[in-house]
């Protein structure tokens, strides 16, 4: 379940990209200059060589008052996200790899001076800074993170939770993600979400968020359902499903296939609620004679029965019908 729904950092000045992440960034002097203590991981003509990047960010925008190192990670981040998205061919995937590995190195590198912009300075480099530490995979990037879920600026709020998620840090506190998840801005909230998803699959004990989770699932954001659905599908939360079964017939496919899937690891996962959860597939099965949401049914009921029926209606009803109440 773990790619049925993007994440969506909120760039500098990238307003929302559609993509999930990891990276980091290397420290400049204040008059701009490279640190010479940190050398490049990515051989010059390497990077050179991996044909034209396209670069969408408008860096003119940015206070410059970080110097060098904010400039170059906004031109990064925002060529990392182009990539990612346009990653189809092996040759862009190369190209992928080496601005990954690039944002990486500068933000790891970077990390302390980030720290003091995200905590110091104005918010339009906050927002970046938050960001870019995500990238970063420091330890001491975490707790300056936590705290920036509280700043008085959502893209700021949004792009700390991203972070977090990125980091995945089994250890990392959920209560200021759980708060955001209710949070009035939609990019806070599906950031918050998303990041709790990326914890609980790194090993963190999600049980704290069941309740934001439950809520989510009729949020108005579509990737805020998405993420709740894995969650609680991810929890076993076995209350969850007669509101999983009203998602099945979303105007959104993606809730629906995250919902479906859903109640088919329930069912697969509990033997009390197999019965119910088979029947809600059938039932859904019988109201899509063909198309993708059709394949989509029959893939759970497939997963939750461990064999197939075929494709007609009857089988599935007749073996939905065949299993106890509870």
């Amino acid at each position: 379940m773990e790619r049925l729904a993007p994440p969506t950092p909120i760039g500098l000045p990238l307003a929302s990209l559609l993509a999930c992440a990891l990276a980091s960034c290397a420290s400049t002097s204040g008059s701009g200059e490279q640190d010479p203590a940190v050398e490049p991981l990515i051989p010059s003509e390497t990077w050179e060589g991996i044909e034209e990047v396209r670069v969408s960010s408008d860096v003119e925008d940015l206070d410059p008052s970080t110097g060098a190192l904010l400039v170059e990670l906004d031109q990064l981040v925002t060529a990392w996200n182009n990539q990612l998205m346009e990653a189809n061919e092996a040759s862009d995937r190369a190209k992928f790899r080496v601005l990954d590995a690039k944002l990486t190195h500068k933000a790891t590198g970077g990390t302390d001076r980030l720290v003091e912009v995200l905590q110091t300075g104005p918010a339009r480099n906050r927002q970046l800074a938050a960001m870019a530490l995500g990238f970063s995979s420091e330890e001491r990037a975490e707790g300056p993170l936590v705290a920036a879920l509280e700043d008085p600026e959502p893209e700021v709020r949004a792009n700390a939770a991203f972070a977090l998620g990125i980091l995945a840090r089994t250890e990392t506190p959920l209560g200021g993600l759980v708060a955001l998840w209710r949070d009035e801005d939609p990019g806070c909230r599906r950031n918050a979400s998303w990041a709790i998803k990326q914890l609980q699959a790194a090993g963190a004990d999600a049980s704290g968020a069941r309740e934001a989770a439950r809520d989510g699932l009729f949020d108005a954001d579509p990737a805020v359902q998405t993420h709740s659905i894995v969650v609680l599908a991810r929890l076993g939360d076995g209350a969850s499903l007669p509101d999983l079964v009203l998602l099945l017939e979303s105007e959104h496919l993606l809730i629906t296939r995250a919902a479906s899937r859903a109640i088919a690891r329930l069912g697969a996962q509990d033997p009390h609620l197999k019965g119910r959860s088979a029947r809600a597939l059938a039932a859904a099965l019988v109201q899509h004679e063909e198309g993708t949401r059709r394949r989509v049914f029959l893939e759970d009921l497939q997963r939750l029965a461990g064999k197939n029926y075929g494709a007609e209606n009857e089988p599935w009803i007749e073996w939905a019908g065949r299993l106890p109440e509870s």
